[in-house]
This record gives structure tokens, sequence and C-alpha cells, in this order.
């Protein structure tokens, strides 16, 4: 196969009298390939995304779109490209945004990469998601109000746990004599907080799915996941009715 040229991310290559019976190509035809997939794993590893063209116009034709320049900007910050992320790449090129502007703009941090530091533990499409629905009930939330808005649901967390750990420490105190008394005195304090905590979770959910899965689902996992959705509902709900950023 030889090289023509690269063209908006796109390799185009015409195939020779050899190519017809190593690769099953057709001889003069012109193949076009992503660029950046030739370059990671060959051209004998590569699949042609337009094949058999009968002229060198008709490959570059089919090298016209922004999709391969957008799956190759993705690609140069990111190990694991999503077909998302190259689609919204894709929209800003049609839209006459310049590559280099593109760039500028993912380097940024936006409302998702705050909740990310915040939740390592969330898995991304749910972190999205949340972002998107941050920006939708609060339009042009930054990642600065975002931040403050989850510090500040923090703290109310932080506040309500730490007076329960004094709580704690105080029964402690009581000594072993004691002991006995003191056990189920904690013990009831631990369900009364348990339980307003659910109370708080259960009327701000969104969702009233995420509270059954949060209670009922079968896997640990599942119950953990819906938690963190219904804890991050609260956090909204506490951040809104607090005076929060808006």
């Amino acid at each position: 196969m030889k090289r023509i040229k690269n063209l908006n991310g796109y390799a185009i290559y015409q195939a020779g009298a050899r190519d017809v019976t190593k690769y099953g190509f057709e001889d003069g035809s012109f193949y076009v390939y992503f660029a950046s997939d030739v370059k990671d794993f060959g051209l004998t590893n590569s699949t042609p995304e337009y094949e058999g063209c009968g002229s060198l116009e008709e490959a570059e034709a089919n090298c016209a779109g922004n999709f391969a320049r957008a799956k190759e900007i993705v690609e140069e910050r990111t190990t694991a490209a999503s077909m998302e992320e190259i689609l919204e790449v894709e929209a800003q090129l049609d839209a006459g945004m310049d590559p280099d502007e593109i760039a500028e703009l993912a380097e940024q941090e936006t409302v998702a990469d705050v909740i990310a530091s915040k939740f390592p533990s969330v898995p991304q499409p749910d972190v999205l998601a949340l972002a998107g629905k941050l920006e939708q009930i609060r339009p042009g939330l930054t990642p600065e109000q975002a931040a403050e808005l989850i510090e500040a649901a923090e703290r109310i967390f932080n506040t309500v746990r730490a007076a329960f750990d004094e709580v704690v420490a105080a029964v402690m105190r009581i000594g072993k004599a004691l002991a006995e008394i003191a056990a189920p005195v904690m013990k009831q304090a631990a369900k009364g907080l348990d339980q307003f905590h659910d109370a708080l979770l259960y009327a701000t959910a969104e969702d009233p799915k995420h509270w059954h899965y949060y209670k009922h689902a079968k896997k640990a996992r599942t119950r953990k996941k819906y938690r963190h959705r219904l804890e991050k509902s609260l956090a909204k709900a506490l951040a809104a009715g607090s005076g929060g950023p808006s």
C-alpha cells in the first residue's frame, strides 16, 4: 500500500498489484484510514473507513468531514477517547471553532471535574449526569460555584457527624463500669442518626426509584451507588435551601 496523503485526520492509501493477493484489495483503488489508527496500530492492523474509492478525488471527498479531526484532537488529550467526546468536538469544529480554542476549553476545569474530584469513587457516567442536572437546575453554574455548593453540603454532614462523634466520646468516658448501660445508648444513637440521614435522603430524592434501589437492591455495590446518588441530591437541596451559589 502506498500512502498518498494525509487530510483532515485521515490517511489516504492506494493499493498496488501485490496488495490484491496480500490484503484482498483492488489494484489501483484508494483506501481511507484514520491517521491515528495507522500511527498507533500500523496499516496491517487498521481497518479502512472508506474502501475501494475509484479516484483520489472520491477518497478526498470522504475526508471532508470533521469526525476524524475530532477523533485526533480527543486522542491527543486522553488515552480513553469516548464517542461522546469525539462527537462533541466534531460539533464544535462544524460550528467553526478553532482546534486550538477547543484544546484550551478542554484544559479548563468543568463542573464535572469538580464533582469527580470530590467523589472519586463515582463512575464517570454518573458524574457527567450529575453535572448535567446541576447545569439544568442552575444554568451558568461555574466550577467555582459547584465547588462551593458541594463544600457547603459537606460542612453540614461533617457537623452532624462531629456532633455524633462527641456524643460517642462522652459516653465512652463513662468508663467500663457503665459499659453495659452505655452500649444500648450508643446503639440507639447510631440508629437515630441513620434514620435521620435516611429521612433526609428520602425527602430530597429526585427519583423515587433511587430510594428503592438503595434499600432493596440485591448487590451491595448497587445499593452503594444509589446511596451516593441520593446524597448528591440531598447536598444540592441543602445548598439551595441555605442560600448557596445561584
